[in-house]
């Protein structure tokens, strides 16, 4: 996924890593199963501000 070579290209340390992937797969699921979107081809920025929303709405933090 998105995260496969952070630590390749920027010597981003393994928590960091971690976070990323965890952030990013929370990010998909999320557009799984509310928009059923599979693919990151499909994401406009209808979807990102929908996930932002619901993160808000529900008291989590992107960090």
């Amino acid at each position: 996924m998105f995260t496969k070579n952070f630590s390749l290209i920027k010597n981003y340390s393994i928590r960091t890593i971690k976070g990323y992937r965890n952030n990013n797969k929370a990010f998909m699921n999320f557009l799984c199963k509310k928009f059923t979107i599979n693919e990151v081809e499909e994401v406009s920025t209808t979807h990102i501000k929908a996930y932002l929303m619901y993160i808000k709405m529900n008291g989590q933090s992107l960090y």
